[in-house]
């Protein structure tokens, strides 16, 4: 199959000026064979997270604020699991296991059948194309129909009575961006459609059903990680892959126990991605057995007490945050984390690194070439010169913390 080119607008797009309620299937059916090979399962993935608004009178009406948190997860975890499985490559052996989680979906949604189909269509489109139930031609067909009646429903929904037809433009202005959004994921190869927002526009109806549902959510600090996941495809900007990936993995067990026990488990997961961004391996050598400097300081610090006091109070410092990145990393390891010893580490990463950021500045021109001549071995000087990766670390550790009994 082909990219799309310019002309999709012109297939999608019939009658004019007023456009239907459904878009023209013959142009859709001719849309649907322009996609670029592999593209087809991220497209309908897009297409079920633009609808996460439709999700939002579901979860707060008539429910419990835990009922409505459950079925937030369930959906969180469907989409997840089956971007991890398309970045997989389509693992055939998880396609019951993505099954069962739709059926969870479901089964948390609670509604009647006839609204449930309505709801879910982006989604259950989605999942007939993990089941190879139907051609893609029709499962796109039922991705975007849906995604365009819901947003022109949603308009209806607020129309002026005051302004008689006032609400027609506004559907008209819903249909075309439902359209020029799905030629921008048809024109864009399947690398490019990772980092494509969302919407070549945001519809302000979803936007404010966007901002009440995060209200909903965001009462516990168990859902920031899903916030942040979800505006991150919204503008272009996604969590990173492997995050996702691991995500997706979390025992069935941890899923089960609820909200809270999966935002702990994803924090540890966080945290072990910020120590992996540590050098750590290329720092204990040279430290451990002879200190910074070795045996043999460099000469040209400062001759004078007061200049190799300078020097040691930086092995301190550096000794300090990598003791501490230790300890963090024993804890993540463990099935029963210590949250004292956790929160003494992430103390312990605080003040060395504080005291390695006032060292450097006291030196000017600080190179990594410069620190190892006078000592200071590669993962030290790395600290020294680029001290994010830490900062990084601790920003995770503290999200960790909070979860930990």
């Amino acid at each position: 199959m082909e990219g799309s080119g310019p002309l999709v607008k012109e297939l999608i797009l019939s009658r004019q000026p007023g456009l239907p309620k459904r878009l023209d299937q013959n142009r859709l059916k001719a849309a649907s064979t322009m996609v670029f090979v592999g593209s087809e399962t991220l497209i309908l993935i897009r297409f079920a997270l633009r609808n996460l608004p439709a999700f939002v009178g579901p979860m707060s009406d008539g429910r419990s604020r835990e009922d409505g948190h459950k079925l937030a997860l369930s959906i969180f975890r469907y989409w997840i699991s089956v971007i991890a499985w398309e970045m997989s490559g389509k693992d055939s052996a998880r396609v019951k296991a993505l099954r069962d989680m739709y059926e969870r979906v479901l089964e948390n949604l609670n509604l009647p059948q006839p609204e449930t189909a309505f709801r879910m269509s982006a989604s259950r489109a989605l999942a007939r194309h993990v089941a190879d139930d139907g051609d893609w031609e029709s499962q796109l067909s039922e991705a975007v129909n849906r995604t365009n009646s819901y947003a022109r429903g949603s308009t209806k929904a607020n129309e002026d009575p005051d302004v008689g037809v006032g609400s027609s433009n506004e559907a008209r202005r819903i249909t075309r961006l439902v359209s020029d959004t799905l030629e921008q994921d048809l024109d864009k190869l399947r690398h490019e459609l990772r980092t494509a927002p969302l919407w070549v526009q945001l519809p302000d109806e979803f936007a404010s059903r966007l901002a009440k549902l995060w209200s909903l959510l965001s009462d516990d600090s168990s859902f920031r990680f899903w916030i942040d996941w979800y505006n991150g495809f919204l503008e272009g900007k996604p969590v990173d892959w492997d995050l996702q990936r691991q995500v997706a993995q979390i025992d069935d067990e941890i899923w089960d126990t609820g909200p809270k026990a999966v935002a702990r488990e994803i924090a540890r997961l966080q945290t072990e991605i910020a120590l992996g961004e540590l050098p750590r391996a290329m720092v204990r050598t040279s430290i451990d057995r002879h200190g910074i400097g070795g045996n043999h300081p460099p000469d040209d610090i400062e001759d004078s007490p007061e200049g190799f006091q300078d020097i040691s109070m930086l092995e301190t410092s550096i000794t300090l945050v990598w003791n501490a990145a230790d300890g963090i990393e024993e804890e993540t390891a463990s099935d029963t984390p210590n949250r004292d010893r956790v929160a003494a580490c992430l103390q312990a990463l605080e003040t060395g690194l504080a005291a390695v950021a006032k060292w450097c500045g006291r030196k000017a021109d600080l190179t990594v070439d410069t620190l190892i001549k006078w000592g200071i071995p590669a993962g030290g000087a790395y600290l020294v010169t680029q001290p994010e990766k830490v900062e990084a670390l601790i920003r995770a550790v503290e999200r960790w913390l909070k979860f930990l009994p």
